[in-house]
């Protein structure tokens, strides 16, 4: 059968496929979507977009509208068993976006989307599955497979992997997969706010285990609950419910429920980023636990310098062997840092020794105070996560830049 053609492919339009589509599509690189999902999923899962990927929102455009369906949550309040510990200032006030704007991720991807069908570059085909993946040297051919069971073949010089956490894509071409599990778990639900907490982030770490409660757009609060017996998250979220009022004093209402899930943490890394002309991105490549936020995020980052990546090659002529090995390199060290920081947040809140918990909740009130606090909210809003937006990366990258001089530096090692 014939192949539908483009130069790049991008297989799975979450959140981080729909944001590299718009990137190629705003350089005009001819673009095919395949995503198996004909609509989007109930629940808000990822809700918390950072001040570098708002930066990248801005390129195309879409800052606005994001930042007139979010919540600006501009400071967390910290407490423990007898009260609150302190507050912390998620921003600096003069910096172009001083807080981290919560938005339910089926917004993100309906605003990415609307975007997209502006794209005359790109097509987004749903309901379309890749089901195979053939790396043919010049090109790369992906089999996919409609609702009905009909077949079709596409075609690109490059293949973009944003297939999520457990990649089917990296399964076809046998990558394996380093999976760290944590001996924890939690439940969250999303309920109709009637908490009176405003738009602050709170995070209560208590003896009987922690809670964090964050703003939600449309009028809704995120409660995430440490769940203790045995490490697994608990049979009903009416138990939760109860765990919530005896750690924070919130009651919570069921009847205000509108989604709950559970979960347990872990961190993937996949052993190559790039493998021929097939290249993975966010989840794809990486997971990390979501306390802290900082998953999607990551994700956000790796489409921006995959996207200058390919421009420089698919548009300028640049050579693409050393381009795409910038991209492994840095993106990896990009995705280490953010995961151990995701992991460093998630332990402290969830510390059960007496004596630990006695010395965080000692710490807490220095580490958010000058001269500590601006780095601490930098680690909360990823600004300073090293390569976590594209300059970052261009100053340390001569290849990567539109003119000057520089001189090349291997990235750290994560």
């Amino acid at each position: 059968m014939p192949a539908a053609e483009a130069e790049v492919l991008i297989v799975g339009a979450g959140p981080v496929g729909l944001l590299l589509a718009n990137l190629l599509g705003r350089a005009g690189i001819p673009t095919i979507v395949v995503e198996k999902r004909t609509g989007r999923g109930p629940g808000s899962r990822a809700i918390g977009v950072t001040p570098t990927s708002l930066e990248i929102l801005t390129e195309l455009g879409l800052a606005p509208s994001f930042l007139a369906r979010g919540v600006q949550v501009r400071r967390a309040a910290v407490h423990a068993d007898a009260g609150l510990l302190a507050r912390l200032e998620l921003g600096e006030p003069k910096a172009a976006f001083p807080y981290i704007l919560s938005l339910p991720q089926v917004d993100t991807e309906a605003l990415l989307s609307e975007a997209l069908a502006r794209c005359s570059a790109v097509n987004l085909r749903t309901g379309l599955e890749a089901v195979g993946v053939r790396d043919e040297g010049a090109f790369v051919t992906v089999r996919a497979r409609g609702v009905a069971g009909e077949e079709s073949l596409l075609r690109g010089r490059l293949l973009c992997a944003c297939d999520g956490a457990g990649s089917p894509t990296a399964g076809y071409l046998g990558l394996r997969r380093r999976v760290r599990r944590f001996p924890v778990a939690f439940r969250m639900g999303d309920y109709a706010d009637s908490s009176g907490l405003g738009e602050e982030a709170h995070l209560y770490f208590t003896r009987q285990g922690s809670v964090e409660s964050f703003p939600v757009a449309g009028g809704l609060r995120r409660w995430i609950v440490q769940a203790i017996e045995g490490g697994q998250p608990e049979p009903s979220f009416e138990k939760v419910e109860l765990q919530v009022r005896a750690r924070t004093g919130h009651s919570l209402d069921p009847r205000n429920r509108v989604w709950a899930s559970s979960f347990r943490p872990e961190r993937s890394e996949l052993e190559r980023f790039r493998l021929g002309r097939v290249v993975f991105c966010g989840d794809a490549a990486h997971t990390m636990p979501p306390i802290g936020g900082q998953g999607m995020n990551t994700g956000f980052a790796d489409a921006r310098l995959l996207a200058r990546v390919l421009e420089r090659w698919l548009r300028e002529g640049a050579e693409p062997e050393g381009l795409l090995a910038i991209y492994g390199r840095y993106r990896r060290a990009g995705f280490r840092v953010a995961a151990r920081r995701s992991r460093l947040f998630m332990g402290v809140g969830t510390l059960r020794a007496p004596g630990l918990r006695g010395l965080r909740n000692l710490l807490v009130p220095v580490l958010t105070r000058p001269p500590f606090s601006r780095a601490l909210a930098g680690h909360f809003t990823m600004v300073n996560v090293p390569y976590s937006t594209l300059a970052g990366v261009v100053a340390k990258e001569r290849s990567l830049r539109l003119g000057g001089e520089g001189e090349a530096h291997e990235p750290p090692r994560g």
